[in-house]
């Protein structure tokens, strides 16, 4: 229950190992996918980094600016916003996380930014 159904992981003993493995697995599959996909080069880092971050405030409201700002003061690299919005639009495009939408009743439309991003869990049944 706590690793998940992949078979590799039951044959791997320890604890560390098997966590490492998924990681791995994780951003091999989903990373590397979304870069090739969406033509991304030398951004593997900072795809990572974005992913970890909006992952560590899910359904909290993100703000491209505010990240770009993040990686600037915490990471020390300049990205700009567009390109991290560009990113949480490929995030949300590979099916990894969804962008629900503000609305404002007042104004009775959708706020276009800060949005905020939850991770998708698909269920199947057999």
């Amino acid at each position: 229950m706590t690793f998940g159904g992949m078979p590799r992981v039951a044959l791997i003993d320890d604890y560390e190992d098997k966590a490492e493995y998924l990681k791995n697995l994780f951003f091999e599959i989903y990373i590397k996918d979304i870069m090739e996909s969406n033509s991304i080069r030398n951004d593997k880092s900072v795809l990572e980094d974005l992913l970890n971050i909006v992952s560590s405030s899910v359904g909290s409201l993100t703000n491209p600016l505010k990240l770009s700002r993040t990686f600037k003061s915490v990471k020390k690299v300049s990205v700009s916003p567009a390109t991290l919005e560009r990113y949480l639009e490929c995030f949300a495009d590979s099916f990894l996380m969804e962008r629900a939408k503000r609305y404002d009743i007042r104004g009775k439309k959708h706020i276009e930014s800060p949005m905020k991003y939850y991770y998708i869990i698909l269920v199947t049944s057999d």
